[in-house]
């Protein structure tokens, strides 16, 4: 908790300031977690400044080696890939899809950049990443293991700023990106991070 202060955070949200949040397995539902934003944001006191917030979700975090009672696989692998704890995780990254729809769909009146990625990969069973690239861990090439860290990011805005697909961004440099992209002035250090990655 203590980091978001240094980092010069006004406020820290934690599970105890949610009102019945829907549960899935031991976590708070992403769904329950974006209408927190929703209600922060219409909430919030200085109307006519710009609205930040960073938020960390816990509804698609490991182990997936459980069964729950709140939570069923909608999501089933049918060909020789099929792992339960693959499809725990899918089944509650679909989950994720649809709050995610929703929650654009709710900040589409307002102008509004949504930045949402992945900090790594599902701890699901080494077998079922075996399955996929059909060796072991151990025998992966340097650009084969490469691929074990790499996760999605998805840069929304409701305003015009250019459509691209960006294929490989080190996380460092996301938040200059972000900055960039949207206008906004950069910190020096932002523009460093800016001239690094043209050159690596």
């Amino acid at each position: 908790v203590q980091v978001y202060d240094y980092m010069g955070f006004d406020h820290f949200y934690s599970e105890t300031d949610f009102k019945n949040p829907t549960m899935y397995r031991k976590y708070i539902s992403d769904e329950s977690d974006f209408k927190k934003i929703e209600e922060l944001y219409e909430n919030r006191t200085e109307k006519d400044e710009p609205f930040y917030l960073f938020n960390v979700t816990m509804q698609n975090h490991g182990g997936f080696d459980k069964t729950y009672s709140n939570f069923h696989n909608d999501i089933q692998i049918t060909d020789n890939h099929k792992n339960e704890q693959a499809e725990q995780y899918l089944s509650l990254v679909k989950k994720t899809d649809d709050a995610f729809k929703q929650l654009v769909e709710y900040f589409s009146k307002v102008p509004t950049i949504i930045v949402m990625y992945g900090d790594h990969q599902p701890a699901v069973q080494s077998s079922f990443y075996d399955s996929l690239f059909g060796k072991s861990a151990g025998s992966l090439t340097n650009e084969e293991l490469m691929n074990k860290y790499r996760t999605p990011f998805i840069i929304w805005a409701n305003y015009d700023i250019k459509e691209k697909t960006i294929d490989k961004m080190s996380a460092n440099y996301l938040s200059a990106y972000v900055m960039n992209e949207a206008g906004l002035e950069t910190s020096p250090y932002q523009k460093f991070l800016l001239k690094l990655r043209k050159k690596l």
